[in-house]
């Protein structure tokens, strides 16, 4: 009896062991901050009908880039300040569903923005960011 009931653990042990691939997926680190550049200077285009206030943000990385919108009237970084835009999971608790906002922010983390979902310069949607 001892003997069968050996065999019968060996088997299922045997059966439960992965012999391919690990079928687990290894965490994938999120970017939650990017670099986007030096503050150098912005523009005020007004709303028409349904837009909202747009500033045009123009960092040192314009060229790649493109000018950055964010929504407001005026723009209080400082020139030389370094730019980030940062990527924000907001949900419910408990809820697993949610949406992603992103914001403009200088690098001591005292002035932000929202962005817009204008396209920037570059062609650039939020997402791309």
């Amino acid at each position: 009896m001892k003997k069968v009931i050996f065999f019968l653990i060996v088997f299922l042990l045997a059966c439960s062991c992965a012999t391919d691939r690990v079928m687990v997926q290894e965490d994938v680190m999120m970017i939650t901050r990017k670099y986007v550049g030096q503050y150098i200077d912005y523009r005020f285009t007004p709303g028409r009908f349904v837009d909202p206030n747009t500033t045009w943000v123009k960092t040192s990385y314009d060229s790649i880039m493109g000018k950055i919108p964010i929504c407001s009237k005026d723009c209080e970084f400082d020139k030389g300040d370094y730019l980030y835009v940062r990527k924000r999971f907001i949900s419910l608790p408990g809820n697993p569903l949610g949406f992603w906002t992103y914001t403009l922010e200088s690098s001591d983390q005292k002035t932000s923005y929202r962005l817009s979902t204008r396209k920037s310069g570059a062609g650039l949607s939020v997402e791309d960011y």
